[in-house]
């Protein structure tokens, strides 16, 4: 009996099959490394020849193709040979005998539907040309490509097409390479020149044309101008040219202005700071940069009611009143305030307590720090003193001391009520004894 035997590959599945006259098959579904082999069989009874015999069907629907179980009782459906999973069914699904034809899935949020697409895996050495499998070589450097049936050539870099295959053809990272009429040809990038056969960096400024003499880059300055450090410079004559303290000086035949520390351009006519750096936001409303030529340092000059906010680096309102000097510090406005004035809400107010005492607002309220032998009367600090062994104030406006525990106000002073007697002993106990009785 003559038997035709044949491997059919389907994603995870392998079928082996045996084809013989009378129809009879015999097939094996084998589940990756678990060589776990459930026997399936083949109907010969179908019309179509594809009519596969089923094991619990009532659990699974697979149109053109078979439902059978992985080796973890999972219900999985085998297509036949030319067609290939479509949602639930097999559909008819072809690229030739070179490739592999799956549906690709597309789901749209919006509306909940679903597109499928078909779409060919061609082996090595093919592509997709209108749903078949077609031979395309562009050699190993490159990826082989049709569109509207016509070969394309996609060379990796440092490659380019040349009669169908992708060779080496390298300008550089400064240049395009391909080949015409069977030549190697660069086009080089803006500020790159060709030098021998790469394309090299070449960049003499706007001033300038740029090329390589002898494989040394070359500048051709436009009149005005010469070539200092491999750049085109404006020239210039005497100091007086130059801005911002600069010096003209001689170099390498020609003459340029020499910068101060954070100044450039050819006539030293950019503060760096005041560009793109510390001070870029500072021009603007009452705010200038400037360069200090004694610092040698860029700084943010304010005029008007403003003043130099040292976080922002830029120019603010800052208003204290006319009795105040305002200021940023760390970003917070602070007021300076003249003698007899304090700071509340921002603004300096009248605040005076005499030439003895400090005046503040503490939450809107005006408080005085008198100095020693001072106490507060009616807003001001006046001389109060009840001695050492008195705490001195003013109630009414009249002077009041209170004293320690053996002291008595005399005539505004903390006095001892008792005199001390150069008695003896016994005879100084028995008068005090008698002068507390009395006193009590």
């Amino acid at each position: 009996m003559a038997t035709d035997r044949r491997e059919i590959v389907f994603e995870d599945v392998v079928w082996f099959g045996a084809f013989s006259t009378n129809m009879c098959f015999q097939c094996f579904y084998l589940k990756g490394d678990d060589h776990h082999i459930q026997e399936i069989g083949f109907n010969s009874s179908s019309t179509d020849g594809h009519n596969f015999e089923t094991y619990g069907a009532d659990e699974c629907s697979c149109k053109n193709g078979r439902c059978v179980k992985d080796s973890r009782g999972y219900w999985k459906c085998l297509c036949a040979p030319r067609h290939s999973l479509k949602g639930k069914d097999c559909e008819p699904c072809d690229c030739g005998r070179n490739g592999k034809c799956i549906f690709t899935e597309s789901y749209f949020e919006k509306n909940g539907s679903v597109k499928y697409e078909k779409k060919c895996v061609c082996d090595a050495g093919f592509a997709d040309k209108y749903g078949t499998c077609t031979e395309c070589i562009c050699g190993i450097n490159s990826k082989c490509e049709f569109e509207y049936g016509e070969k394309n050539c996609y060379c990796l870099e440092g490659f380019a097409e040349q009669d169908g295959v992708c060779i080496e053809c390298n300008c550089g990272e400064g240049g395009y390479c391909e080949f015409k009429n069977g030549k190697k040809t660069c086009t080089c990038f803006d500020f790159y020149q060709f030098n021998g056969d790469i394309c090299e960096e070449c960049d003499c400024g706007e001033k300038g044309k740029c090329s390589f003499l002898k494989g040394q880059k070359k500048c051709d300055c436009d009149s005005g101008y010469a070539d200092d450090w491999g750049f085109c410079r404006e020239t210039c004559i005497a100091d007086e040219q130059c801005g911002n303290s600069g010096t003209c000086r001689n170099r390498g035949g020609s003459k340029f202005c020499d910068c101060k520390p954070g100044i450039t351009g050819d006539k030293c006519e950019v503060i760096d700071d005041c560009v793109n750096g510390k001070y870029k936001d500072c021009s603007g409303e009452k705010g200038i940069c400037v360069y200090d030529q004694k610092e040698e340092k860029a700084l943010c000059k304010c005029s008007g009611n403003t003043k130099y906010d040292d976080r922002d680096n830029i120019c603010r309102v800052c208003n204290c009143g006319d009795n105040g000097i305002c200021s940023f510090k760390n970003g917070e406005k602070t007021c300076e305030c003249n003698a007899g004035y304090a700071g509340v809400n921002g603004t300096c107010i009248r605040c005076a307590c005499g030439d003895k005492g400090t005046c503040s607002f503490i939450n809107g309220v005006k408080k005085c720090e008198c100095d020693a032998g001072y106490v507060e009367n009616d807003g001001i600090c006046k001389q109060c003193d009840c001695g050492e062994k008195g705490k001195c104030s003013f109630l009414n406006g009249q002077k009041r001391c209170d004293c320690e525990l053996g002291y008595t106000d005399d005539r505004g002073l903390c006095r001892g009520r008792f005199k001390t007697l150069t008695l003896p002993f016994d005879i100084q106990l028995y008068r005090v004894s008698k002068v507390i009785r009395r006193y009590f």
